[in-house]
């Protein structure tokens, strides 16, 4: 029960009788007879009557400020199952996101992409980058920085890389996982900043607003998931974060998995974590088992309520407030025999790689890659009003890989390794 609360409304009762009595034509009789003085007129009952109340107010509002201060001082956190709570080591106050290549209304604005060439023509390690404004969208060819060891992530908003200047030649942490150096590397400056030049670091994301950035660092008996901020903030998110995680499209939160099979004693499961608030809360207890690719990680809609995470051989469709968790399941109907005729009927869900699905803007169908020993395929898929079924399946294009939107909900980039980047339209759903 609260006290503080409890005692306000006591005394606004009272204030209630008072003004009450005070409107009323009839004498003044209880409850405050007793303490009023014998011989009054109706003028002095009435000054007196109004001492009281100016008293009792003045009461309410000294319990009010009490109590707004306790409020201040203590915060409570009412936690319901699988919600723990982390204190961060500094007060995270992230960067704001930035407008670049996003529009405020209407659907969204084609993002910058990062796209490694193979074998592109110019130089031996080179890529594109697609989409941009500065160049109406053509691609951009560059050469990657020298000395390069990994290319962690990309951001749009910044046009620059979280990159290793070495490939990983050791491991640490109680996984033994591959451990390098941190650097930025700014596209269009050209310059390399060093961030930690120990090996240390497993692997680091961008923010949206391609500012701030979340790193995994190993240490002797864990693998920390940490905030660095743009102005050198730098705080604990998670402990004992093995390899996926994902900044939440708005910038607010983190999703994460926990994982067996790295020397961990913490329990799997799929977790979200606020950048400000540090409270942590289980979405569901699937263990990714250190199954899946380096570069999975949690794909979002263009809303961020939803996203979808590689957990061993399934794929989950999950809402970020932890309200409905699924895996896709697909109609049976749904094999490459309706791709292409003669095939040996192998389901679809065969070999779905975890970093090739792009949700669709209206957060009801997804494309991805699917790749068997008869062919490869670029799908469009569409989710029945059961969250995590796939009812319907469109073929898009034969012997390419999807690389990203070129306009959302309208058109994509896919590789078709002979011709190389070109762009693909969808067909018209509605």
């Amino acid at each position: 029960m609260n006290l503080t609360r409890l005692t306000t409304r006591t005394v606004g009762f009272v204030l209630l009788m008072i003004a009450l009595i005070g409107c009323s034509a009839a004498p003044v009789e209880a409850p405050f007879a007793d303490e009023l003085e014998p011989g009054l007129s109706e003028d002095d009952v009435a000054t007196q009557v109004a001492g009281t109340v100016t008293a009792l107010e003045a009461a309410v509002a000294e319990v009010e400020a009490q109590g707004a201060e306790e409020s201040e001082a203590e915060p409570s956190v009412e936690g319901g199952d699988g919600v723990e709570v982390t204190t961060p080591t500094q007060t995270p106050v992230p960067s704001p996101v930035p407008d670049a290549n996003q529009s405020e209304v209407g659907p969204p604005e084609p993002q910058r992409i990062h796209y490694p060439c193979n074998n592109c023509p110019g130089p031996e390690r080179s890529f594109y980058i697609l989409n941009d404004p500065e160049f109406e969208g053509e691609p951009q060819l560059y050469s990657y920085p020298d000395p390069l060891g990994e290319v962690f992530d990309y951001a749009p908003a910044t046009n620059r890389f979280l990159m290793s200047t070495a490939f990983a030649s050791e491991g640490a942490g109680p996984g033994n996982l591959a451990v390098s150096d941190l650097a930025i590397y700014d596209i269009d400056t050209g310059e390399v900043t060093e961030v930690f030049s120990d090996p240390t670091i497993v692997k680091a994301r961008w923010a949206p607003n391609g500012e701030d950035f979340v790193y995994l660092i190993a240490t002797e008996d864990t693998y920390e998931m940490r905030w660095r901020a743009a102005d050198g903030q730098d705080f604990i998110l998670a402990a004992d974060v093995p390899t996926t995680f994902g900044v939440t499209p708005d910038g607010e939160q983190v999703v994460f998995a926990r994982e067996s099979g790295y020397g961990l004693d913490a329990l799997p499961g799929i977790f979200v974590v606020g950048v400000e608030s540090g409270l942590e809360q289980r979405l569901s207890f699937s263990d990714r088992g250190g199954v899946g690719s380096v570069t999975d990680r949690p794909k979002f809609t263009f809303e961020g309520d939803e996203f979808l995470m590689n957990v061993g051989i399934d794929l989950l469709r999950m809402a970020l407030d932890g309200s409905a968790a699924a895996v896709v399941t697909y109609d049976e109907g749904l094999t490459d025999e309706s791709v292409e005729e003669g095939s040996n009927d192998i389901p679809w869900t065969c070999c779905l790689p975890g970093d090739n699905h792009l949700w669709h803007p209206s957060g009801e169908q997804m494309i991805t890659f699917i790749s068997t020993m008869g062919g490869s395929w670029v799908v469009l898929l569409s989710f029945d009003d059961t969250n995590g079924h796939v009812e319907e399946g469109t073929l898009l294009a034969e012997d390419v890989l999807p690389v990203g939107w070129a306009e959302p909900g309208v058109s994509i980039w896919v590789d078709d390794f002979a011709s190389g980047l070109t762009i693909i339209e969808l067909p018209d759903t509605e």
